[in-house]
Parts: structure tokens; sequence; C-alpha cells
């Protein structure tokens, strides 16, 4: 669904480099291999010391050679860059951001507020355990683990790219935890809510589909834990809030759906023998950019900020501040340039206009059966579903850049078909992508007596069978079956 938009001015477009260096100032990791070259020339602008409760620097503004570090190769000598450092929460290193000046429109306080955002929300360190034997065979571990994933739960797309260079991709990433004895790190955007179209599912709560799928999640993190013994987790990053507001659900349902979720996950972990070990967690919009933090309040930010309003296709739709606050950080931080995204369907790039038809078309499909929207007129319909479909292509692409900013070291699950080249690897843990086979959340999972497999179709396909006299059935409430592995 991703990939092609790249430009923009946002805090994403303009980032250099995130890295850790210890107190003394030798650099430890960093996103930009050109920057570890030159280093020395940023160490000097480092701070020694930190104090104060925040345990954070003051930006500081300098200039950098513009090709060798930030590798742009239209301009020749050097750039703007601001740098800010803070402490990670144990104390032990320091997390640091380089990003370039804006030049076309400057808010100082947006930058800062961004880049503080970015060095909180970060996951640049990784914990080590006592858990792995320092003897073992880290290369034969490590294929194992590959071999595991590529096996179990990796989606392949037609044009997989898996054999050629995405598996070596994928090791490299499994490197930066396994070489330092550390719990191998995942990060998946799934389980936004479920859908507004009573035809597709039976209610507004999570049910059989979601525990498969999150249970598929939990047995590949618990047959890590046998060949790795750090182990793993999955970080679920809810994107519910990013398009809830497009797709005609109101923000309300997404809390309760994920509430509900979460008490699931609960479930499913201590079904386990192990005492109930945390495989997968969640994360929704407003966790991961702090918004519960004591000192940011939700409109006043927004205002203080001067945050953009956000285009709401739906208007009738009922609006939750933080949630709103929370899109409009997201498009504010991370969105690319809305006028290439509209070039590119216009001159019908191909790549472009087919995910904006597909959304437009999918999203026909389900606003003709949307309480907000089922009065509307055909025409009216397509017409908002086209609105609807732009709006959506951008925050998905917003959304995407903000986990490859806020995860540069994760092994990158994604739900949406993906030819698994890297960054980003199908998991089929969820189903397949929205636009063609059904997730948990665009379909019923159907039993059937007699029959080993289990079906996932449309709910209409279901009570239809039911009312012809096909078949006799009832809901069922989803149970998690007991695991007796550890």
């Amino acid at each position: 669904m991703e990939g092609f938009l790249t430009h923009g001015s946002s805090i994403y477009h303009r980032l250099v480099a995130l890295y850790t260096r210890q107190s003394d100032g030798q650099l430890l990791r960093c996103t930009n291999k050109h920057l570890e070259q030159h280093w020395d020339e940023v160490r000097y602008a480092t701070q020694d010391s930190f104090d104060g409760k925040d345990h954070a620097s003051p930006a500081t503004q300098m200039q950098l050679p513009l090709r060798p570090v930030i590798k742009d190769t239209t301009a020749n000598g050097s750039t703007s860059v601001i740098l800010l450092e803070r402490q990670n929460d144990s104390h032990e290193h320091i997390l640091g951001v380089l990003v370039k000046v804006d030049n076309t429109e400057p808010n100082e306080c947006l930058d800062d507020f961004f880049m503080d955002l970015v060095l909180r929300c970060t996951q640049q360190t990784v914990q080590p355990c006592d858990s792995q034997d320092q003897s073992a065979d880290l290369d034969s571990i490590e294929e194992k683990v590959v071999d595991l994933f590529e096996n179990s739960i990796r989606n392949v797309a037609p044009d997989d790219q898996w054999p050629t260079t995405g598996r070596a991709f994928f090791l490299r990433q499994l490197k930066h935890y396994t070489r330092l004895n550390s719990k191998i790190e995942l990060v998946l955007p799934a389980f936004p809510c479920k859908s507004s179209n009573p035809d597709k599912v039976g209610n507004d709560l999570p049910d059989r589909g979601e525990m498969i799928a999150l249970t598929t999640l939990h047995n590949f993190v618990r047959s890590v834990e046998d060949i790795y013994k750090p182990g793993a987790q999955v970080l679920i990053v809810s994107d519910g809030h990013v398009f809830s507001d497009c797709i005609g659900v109101e923000d309300s349902m997404v809390d309760a759906y994920g509430s509900k979720l979460r008490e699931m996950n609960e479930t499913i972990k201590n079904s386990f023998e192990d005492g109930g070990r945390q495989r997968a967690r969640f994360q929704g919009l407003s966790e991961m950019l702090k918004l519960q933090r004591s000192d940011i309040e939700g409109e006043n930010l927004a205002d203080r900020l001067e945050l953009e309003e956000l285009k709401h296709p739906i208007e009738q739709i009922p609006i939750n501040d933080d949630a709103e606050t929370s899109r409009r950080l997201l498009m504010q931080g991370f969105r690319a340039n809305t006028d290439e995204l509209r070039g590119r369907i216009d001159a019908k790039d191909p790549s472009a206009l087919a995910l904006y038809r597909d959304f437009s078309r999918f999203m026909l499909e389900d606003l003709q059966r949307n309480e907000y929207t089922e009065d509307l007129s055909k025409s009216k319909l397509r017409r908002l579903s086209s609105k609807v479909a732009f709006e959506m292509i951008e925050r998905n692409q917003a959304y995407s850049n903000m986990i490859e900013m806020m995860f540069p070291y994760h092994l990158r699950l994604s739900i949406h078909a993906h030819n698994n080249a890297g960054p980003k690897f199908g998991d089929a843990a969820g189903s397949h992508d929205l636009l063609h086979v059904p997730t948990p959340w665009h379909g019923c999972i159907v039993e059937l007596a007699g029959h080993k497999d289990l079906y996932m179709t449309k709910v209409e396909k279901v009570e239809e069978a039911i009312e012809e006299k096909k078949v006799i059935g009832a809901w069922v409430a989803p149970t998690p079956q007991k695991n007796q592995k550890r």
C-alpha cells in the first residue's frame, strides 16, 4: 500500500539521523551510516552532562557538510541542522536526533516539540538479557529464527522477493538484537476496529477471528523462545484512530474494540503454562504520541503548536478530542506532499492510480451500508468514496512514516501485501490485505460441523444460508485453548 511517496517538509522528511551514544561521546548506534563516518563533526556539539528533571539538552543549531552526511546530491557545501539530545529512561545512554532546518515554513516550536517527541517515543536502545547461552552458535540460531518466520507467519506475495533480498534484510535487522543478546522486537500496525459494514461483521467487538490472529502471533513468539532464549515480542500498534473518522466509525467504538482486544490478549497470554509471558502487547496512536503525559493537554497543545485542521469527509461523525489531536499531530509531523500525491493520480501514475481506485471501490462498498452515509445518492456516495480514499492514502503514508521513524530497528510486519524485499514483511497471522482477502476485522469466522478447517467470509453469506435453511447456525463466543507448552 505504501512506498511511492517520498517528498515533504515534515520532521520525517527532514530527518538526518537518530543515534545513541555514551556520556563520553562514543557513538553506539546510528540510523545514518554516512553520519557515523563524520561523527567527530557532530560530537563537539553534544552535551557532556544533563541536569534537571527532564534530562534533556537545549536544541543546538549547527552546520554539517551536505553531501557526505546528508547524502544530498543536489547541493554542495553545508546545511543547517538542529541537534537535540535526551537521556534514556535508565540514564545509561544518551539519545540524539538531527534534522535539517525547515527553510520553507520554519516553526521552531513545532520542530522542538516533534524532536523531543521522537526522542521520548523512538525505540533506539535494546536491553541485554542474561538468559542466552553466550557459547551458543549465534549464526545458526539466527538462521533458525529466520526459517521459523519464513515457514510460519510470512505472507507469500505473487512477486515475492524474500529469497533474493528479503531474507538477508530480515537477518540484518535481527542481528541488532541477537548480537546484543536482547529480546527480538517486532512491530505490526493492525487491529484498527471492526468494519462499519454490517454485511461483513457481526458486531463492533473482537471475535474468533481476532482470537485466532492473536494466538498465531503468541505461538510464533513462543516458538522463537525454543530457538533463542531471550525470546521476542510483537508490538501491535493499532491504527484505528488514524482512519476511524474517514470510514464512519466513532472514536469511542475504536476505544471499545481496543479495550476488548487487550482483554483477549491477556486471556491468551494466561493460557500458556509458563505463567504468562508478555509475547504481544498493544499501543494506540495517542500512546505512541505520549498524549498521556502530564505536561500535555489535548486542545491546548493543538492551539499552541498551531496544528492544521484535518478534513473530515463524513462531517457528522462524532470526534473525540484526544483522538483528533493525535491525528493532527500525525499528519503535521509525518505527512508526505499532498500536491505530489494528487499530481501522480491525475497523471495516472500506475501504482498511485491503482491504489486510489482500489480504495475508492472498497470504501464505496462500505459506505453504502454505513449509518452516516447509507441514505446518500449513488453519485454522492461515489464522490464521497473518492474523497475518503485520498484522505486514507495520505494518512496511511503518514502512519507508515511514523512507524519507520519511531521503530528504526524493529522488524516491521504488515497485514498488507508486500514483496517481502524489506523493510516491511507481510504477516499472514491476520489474513491478507484489506483490499483482497478479508482480515478478522472485515469478516467473520465460520466453523462447519464435520469440517476440520475454519472459514472466513462475510456475515451476509452466513445469514443468507441460515435464512434459506441451508444450514443451522448461531454465534459462539471465542475461547482460547490451553497451551501445553512450558
